[in-house]
C-alpha cells in the first residue's frame, strides 16, 4: 500500500504590528546604549515572548532607526518581506518635569484614515490600537530602564514602511479609505497561515466602513471579478457598498444583519452560487464538496432533457455544466432561487436579501429569484 507523506505543517509569521514594535524597541535601545542591534525581544499581546531579527539603520546622539523584515510565515500576505522600520528621536522637554513624554506617529509608507468605521479615527495614522499599545509598551520598557537618560526628554516614535504605498494598492486599503500606505495591524501579534479569522475580520471591517459611510444596501461578492460585474449593475451605489466576502457567505450575511444593513445583494458566478444553493455557509473546496447527483436532480425536476441531466451527473465542475447549458436554461433560475433561500437563513428576518447569478463572462444569467 502506498504511503502518503504527512502534510507539512504551515509556518506562522509575525504581524506588521509585531514588526513595528520590535523595530521601535530596537531603535530606542540603540539610542540609549549605542549598541548595534541584531535581534530584539518583544512580548506578544497574549504574554508570549518572541525574538525577531533586526538591523540598525542609523544612529546619532538624538535619534536612531531600526528595521525588521516582515515574515508572514506560510501565509500569502502582500506585506511578506516588507521592511518595517522604527525611528526614535529625542529632544529636551520644553518644561522641566519628571519622567518622559512619548508620541507615536506614522511616516513614509504608513497610511492615514480618511473614512469612518475603522478602529482608528479619521485623520489619524493607520496604526491600529493593539499595535500602537505594543509599540508604546516596548519603547517605554527601554526608556524606564534608562531613566537617567530619558528623564526630562520628549521621544517621538515614527513607523515607516518604505514600499508601503505600493503595497497598499494590492490591499483593500484604498476601498477602506486608508491612503498613502499600509496599515499597521495585528491583534495577537501572530500571522496564522491562510487564516479564516483574518478573512472574516477583513469582511467585518468592510461592513463597518460601509455602515459608517451611510450605506444601507451592500453588495457581497466572492472576489474582484464578480465585484467588477456587480459595479456595472449598481452604478448608483458608492464604492464602500461593495464588499468582497471571499468564501465566507454565512458569516458575512450575519455580520451585515448585526450591523443594521437593510438590504444585501449577493452577486456570484455559478460555481459559488451552486454551493450557496446547496446550503454551504463557506464555499471553499475544503468546506463544500458538491453533490452532482443532487445538482442533476434539480435539472430533472425542471423537466430538462435526459441527456443534459446525465451530463450534469457526471460533470467534474459547475463551470463545465455552465458551458453546455444554454444562456436561458431554467436551471440557472433554480440555482438562484435555492441560493436566496439559504442566504435568507443566514441574514435573518431583519435583512432583505437578493441575489444575481452571472456567467464567467460577467453577463447576467438570472436575477430576482
Amino acid at each position: 500500500m502506498e504511503q502518503r507523506e504527512p502534510q507539512k505543517r504551515l509556518r506562522r509569521g509575525y504581524t506588521t504590528g509585531s514588526c513595528a514594535a520590535a523595530a521601535a524597541k530596537g531603535a530606542a535601545l540603540s539610542l540609549m546604549t549605542g549598541v548595534e542591534i541584531h535581534r530584539i525581544g518583544i512580548t506578544l499581546p497574549g504574554g508570549v515572548p518572541v525574538v525577531l531579527p533586526a538591523k540598525l539603520l542609523s544612529r546619532t546622539e538624538d535619534s536612531a532607526a531600526c528595521a525588521v523584515i516582515k515574515d508572514a510565515g506560510d501565509d500569502p500576505d502582500v506585506t511578506n518581506g516588507a521592511t518595517i522600520a522604527g525611528r526614535v528621536t529625542m529632544r529636551p522637554a520644553e518644561e522641566k518635569k519628571d519622567g518622559f513624554e512619548l508620541t507615536i506617529r506614522g511616516g513614509e509608507g504608513v497610511g492615514r484614515v480618511t473614512k469612518p468605521g475603522l478602529p482608528v479615527a479619521v485623520g489619524e495614522w493607520a496604526i491600529n490600537p493593539i499595535p500602537r499599545s505594543m509599540i508604546e509598551y516596548e519603547v517605554k520598557d527601554v526608556l524606564v530602564n534608562f531613566a537617567r537618560m530619558s528623564d526630562g526628554k520628549v521621544f517621538e516614535v515614527t513607523i515607516e514602511v518604505p514600499d508601503g504605498e505600493v503595497l497598499a494598492e494590492k490591499t483593500l486599503n484604498p476601498r477602506l479609505g486608508i491612503v498613502g500606505g499600509i496599515s499597521i495591524l495585528g491583534t495577537t501579534g501572530i500571522v496564522e497561515p491562510i487564516s479564516t479569522r483574518a478573512w472574516e475580520d477583513t469582511v467585518a471591517v468592510q461592513i463597518n466602513v460601509a455602515r459608517a459611510c451611510g450605506c444601507e444596501t451592500v453588495v457581497l461578492t466572492p472576489g474582484r471579478s464578480s465585484e467588477k460585474a456587480a459595479e456595472g449593475f449598481f452604478p448608483e451605489l458608492p464604492e464602500e457598498a461593495f464588499i468582497q466576502m471571499g468564501d465566507f457567505v454565512g458569516s458575512s450575511l450575519k455580520g451585515c444583519a448585526a450591523k443594521g444593513v437593510q438590504k444585501v445583494i449577493v452577486v456570484a458566478m455559478p460555481g459559488k452560487m451552486v454551493k450557496i444553493a446547496m446550503g454551504f455557509p463557506e464555499t471553499h473546496y475544503r468546506s463544500s464538496e458538491l453533490d452532482f447527483d443532487e445538482f442533476a436532480r434539480w435539472a430533472e425536476a425542471l423537466g430538462m432533457e435526459e441527456e443534459i441531466v446525465r451530463k450534469i451527473r457526471v460533470a467534474n465542475t459547475v463551470r463545465e455544466v455552465a458551458g453546455f447549458l444554454s444562456h436561458d436554461a431554467p436551471l440557472f433560475g433554480e440555482i438562484l432561487r435555492r441560493a436566496v433561500v439559504s442566504l435568507k437563513k443566514y441574514g435573518g428576518e431583519a435583512v432583505e436579501v437578493e441575489a444575481i447569478l452571472i456567467g464567467y463572462d460577467g453577463k447576467l444569467l438570472a436575477d430576482k429569484a
